[in-house]
């Protein structure tokens, strides 16, 4: 069990040392506003970091494929470790133990898995992480500047300066490192994929609808709740994280696992219809998008979106 908590543990210490070089270096020197700022920002960075690491990132409904009228392709992915057959997208995780909607990947860092119904948490949680880095680091580096520029002169760095110049490097690294791994986090988001589907290059390209609608079914339809690690009925991702509007077979890729109840039922069509951003997923209402969506792009939707993993499990919307 030990093991489990390493990653924690050593994002905790990631989070205290921030804490620490903010408030040994900068606050002193900082106004009122700047210090709100930064607790601000650390703050959502805190309550995005508790809440992922607790959050349900999708699970199998019950006796989902088991049903007598379901097709032979729904029922063809059978775990033998959850005793479920798997919707399409859906990842056993051997540290888990338990079968995920979508799944990204496991997270060490949080010890919970990054699935359909907290991928938003996670994401917020490396952006506010890269804020608050950023934010210390940009107010240290005029500090590291003037250490520096003395330095030259006098050709001496004391010890504490010599400290500040270390933390400071260590401190640009983790930046770097972050940008680097939200940025590819973003990519992935942007062209509805994941982290599984990258590195087993098993990507359907078919899976990408367009960018507005690849970002809602991360981040929900309600852009006031976006960058605020909270769903509520309102903010919940667009979807089920069971049934996938996919745009039509003619972009098919030769890589598309064909064999998928989706693509299969998606290819057989005759006709593939223009449709508007409330029709993509049937089973949502919720009034038109911010942002319009060009009347040429063509997909092809399942009239049969299966709902029941909100039906079964309404404390997701808490």
């Amino acid at each position: 069990m030990g093991k489990k908590y390493v990653g924690k543990l050593f994002m905790g210490m990631a989070l205290i040392f921030i804490c620490t070089v903010y408030y040994a270096f900068i606050s002193i020197n900082h106004s009122g506003f700047s210090i709100f700022t930064f607790h601000t920002f650390f703050f959502m960075l805190l309550w995005s970091f508790f809440h992922s690491s607790f959050s349900e990132p999708g699970q199998v409904p019950p006796y989902w494929g088991f049903y007598m009228g379901d097709s032979e392709n729904k029922r063809k992915r059978y775990c033998l470790l959850c005793h479920v057959f798997k919707p399409d997208r859906c990842h056993h995780c051997s540290i888990c133990n338990r079968c995920i909607l979508n799944m990204d990947h496991h997270c060490p860092w949080i010890n919970n898995c990054i699935g359909f119904f907290n991928r938003k948490l996670f994401m917020l949680m490396l952006f506010y992480a890269l804020i608050s880095g950023y934010y210390v680091l940009c107010s240290t580096l005029p500090i590291a500047y003037s250490i520096c520029k003395n330095s030259f002169y006098i050709r001496k760095f004391t010890n504490n300066e010599i400290v500040f110049l270390c933390i400071n490097g260590i401190l640009l690294f983790i930046c770097i490192m972050l940008t680097k791994f939200t940025s590819f986090h973003v990519k992935l988001i942007l062209k509805n994929s994941t982290t599984i589907e990258s590195l087993e290059n098993s990507y359907n390209s078919r899976y990408c609808i367009s960018t507005y609608r690849n970002f809602i079914q991360v981040f929900g339809r309600q852009w006031y709740l976006w960058f605020i690690p909270y769903y509520g009925k309102a903010g919940m991702p667009a979807g089920d994280g069971i049934s996938w509007p996919m745009i039509n077979p003619e972009s098919l890729d030769s890589d598309v696992n064909v064999e998928s109840e989706t693509n299969q039922r998606e290819s057989s069509a005759k006709h593939v219809s223009a449709v508007s951003n409330n029709d993509v997923w049937p089973s949502e209402n919720r009034g038109p998008s911010p942002f319009s969506v060009a009347q040429g792009d063509k997909l092809s939707v399942d009239p049969e979106t299966d709902t029941s993993f909100i039906r079964l499990n309404p404390n997701l919307s808490n």
